[in-house]
């Protein structure tokens, strides 16, 4: 079974809406080629992205491209919100920086 485990930062103002919104958009793109999959996307004080249940180095390379490559493109990322002032709330585009994709 694949495994991909993913903790975004609330430092970096993530948020649960963005948290799901990840999580669907990597099951829509992975459970086609991945009929074992596992995907859990959380908010916490920390990131990271941990993918287990892959031996092989080029199948595990080939996850972290395709992972890369949803967290990157902004079609998931849920609609900015505004408050009564007209301020921006939420700005998605602006969480999207590279996520840590170490494994510890």
């Amino acid at each position: 079974m694949l495994k991909i485990d993913i903790l975004l930062s609330k430092d970096e103002k993530a948020t649960q809406a963005i948290a799901d919104a990840l999580q669907i958009q990597i099951e829509k793109k992975l459970s086609p080629l991945y009929s074992d999959l596992f995907v859990r996307v959380r908010v916490g004080t920390g990131k990271k992205c941990d993918i287990s249940g892959i031996k092989d180095k080029n199948e595990r390379a080939r996850i972290d491209e395709m992972l890369e490559d949803i967290f990157f493109s902004d079609d998931w990322l849920p609609e900015q919100k505004f408050d009564d002032t007209a301020e921006v709330v939420m700005a998605p585009k602006q969480l999207a920086k590279r996520p840590n994709l170490s494994r510890r």
